[in-house]
């Protein structure tokens, strides 16, 4: 589980963790720290968006802190920017795609409730990848959906799980 430490905003903002943590209604929430499976899916994905990003400028973005709320940053695993740059340090606007990896000791309600804020927060494409499982998931509706491949119909791609396993 993760341990919880109450911080005002400010001192969240100017502090750095390592890992990085996340701020959930006045509370700094550590995170689960991935070993190799977690970072190897994390590398594979990054490096298979940047060669598809020929056709449409995208910005990829691991472990990147983003504010979904007033009261709420999170650290998204991979985040997606389409057509421009983040403008901010940490982004306000929603990336197109979020991905979370799954650690071992990640609490699933913890996890659907993060993919929950990312899908209300507005983001077009929610994905969640299992590397112990090697299984690709979509967040879609308030639920997942177990997939084969992530689809960015926008673009015309897939990505097939071979190439992030």
């Amino acid at each position: 589980m993760a341990t919880q430490t109450k911080v005002p905003l400010q001192q969240y903002l100017q502090t750095s963790y390592e890992p990085d943590r996340e701020f959930v209604d006045g509370e700094v929430l550590e995170r689960s720290v991935g070993g190799y499976p977690h970072s190897r899916v994390q590398r594979r994905l990054l490096l298979a968006l940047e060669k598809l990003s020929g056709a449409s400028p995208l910005y990829i973005c691991p472990e990147l802190r983003v504010k979904v709320a007033e009261d709420r940053y999170r650290v998204i695993d991979l985040a997606v920017y389409r057509k421009e740059e983040p403008a901010e340090r940490f982004p306000s606007a929603p990336p197109w795609i979020a991905v979370e990896v799954l650690s071992p000791t990640d609490p699933t309600a913890d996890t659907l409730q993060k993919m929950e804020e990312y899908r209300s927060w507005g983001l077009a494409h929610v994905w969640l990848i299992d590397p112990e499982s090697r299984r690709l998931f979509v967040y879609d509706q308030s639920s997942l959906k177990r997939v084969n491949q992530f689809e960015l119909p926008e673009l015309r791609i897939e990505i097939s799980a071979t190439s992030i396993f």
